[in-house]
């Protein structure tokens, strides 16, 4: 089966529920974690607020904390070193070094 017609499929199951308030939001379609991870209650998506992230102002949802707990658990908290390790392609992340000077160390700051 095709890419499309899998994207076809899956968009419009998910549109079958578009029509009845759960209180809830995802993207199930897109699940990284599965569904117990990827639903949260909508309130926490019902605003944004500022954020300053390493000196990068922002704006992100006021359930954050909820939405990273559900997600990681103690998002605060560094995995051990031994269970440490790149889960998103191509994405980077030094979580000894501060964002920006991690975007120029790898010359990705276009800044």
């Amino acid at each position: 089966m095709d890419p499309m017609t899998v994207f076809e499929r899956i968009d419009s199951l998910s549109k079958k529920s578009n029509e009845k308030y759960t209180g809830y939001v995802s993207i199930l379609a897109a699940t990284t974690y599965g569904m117990k991870k990827d639903v949260f209650p909508a309130e926490c998506f019902s605003e944004c607020v500022p954020c300053n992230y390493h000196g990068i102002e922002t704006f992100i949802p006021c359930g954050y904390d909820a939405v990273l707990s559900t997600t990681y658990g103690d998002y605060m908290k560094l995995p051990p070193v031994e269970k440490r390790g790149v889960w998103h392609g191509n994405l980077v992340f030094y979580p000894d070094i501060p964002y920006k000077e991690a975007l120029k160390s790898m010359n990705l700051n276009n800044q």
